[in-house]
């Protein structure tokens, strides 16, 4: 059975109804995902409530990092949601969108510009699927194309984890900086 994780705040901003509305779909359409919600927030007595009639939405509360590594470790793909809000638009590419590409996670978005492009892997080939902002259609759509397709999901996974290592290793941030301000020192 695959699963695939949200881990974040369950706030107004993460648009989490979407996730549920999807979950509502994946479940009319058979498919066997389980969705998992790891975090907490305003909205979580809410969405405890919703969860409550879909057996393929579960909540969990937030982890430490370690505990959440190995979830992800046995997690199958990465959710990164957010409501659909003009500003989200370009700049915004959370830290779980990082947590996912390090754990070698597929990762899929209701997100477009930065984060979109990060997914359309560059040089590293595409590591997940962006859909629009606020279409819980498309999202229920992607995760169960994923959910349907281990192949896709390992190579999306595979190009996940070489867009971490190569592109976000906090040893080459660090020595980047370093060099940074040597420059501006020298």
């Amino acid at each position: 059975m695959p699963l695939a994780v949200y881990a974040g705040a369950h706030g107004p901003a993460n648009g989490l109804d979407q996730l549920v509305a999807a979950a509502r779909l994946l479940r009319a359409g058979g498919s066997p995902l389980v969705l998992l919600l790891v975090g907490a927030g305003a909205e979580k007595p809410r969405l405890q409530a919703a969860a409550a009639a879909l057996p393929n939405l579960r909540l969990l509360d937030p982890l430490p990092k370690p505990r959440l590594a190995g979830l992800l470790a046995g997690s199958q793909i990465g959710v990164q949601c957010l409501a659909p809000v003009a500003a989200f638009a370009e700049w915004t590419a959370p830290n779980k969108l990082m947590d996912y590409l390090a754990a070698g996670l597929p990762v899929v978005a209701n997100l477009g510009g930065r984060a979109a492009r990060l997914l359309e892997g560059g040089g590293f080939g595409p590591c997940g699927i962006a859909t629009a902002p606020g279409d819980a259609c498309a999202l229920a759509a992607a995760l169960a194309a994923l959910a349907a397709d281990p192949d896709r999901r390992a190579a999306l996974g595979r190009a996940a984890r070489a867009q971490a290592e190569a592109r976000w290793d906090r040893r080459r941030l660090a020595e980047g900086f370093c060099q940074v301000v040597e420059g501006a020192a020298a």
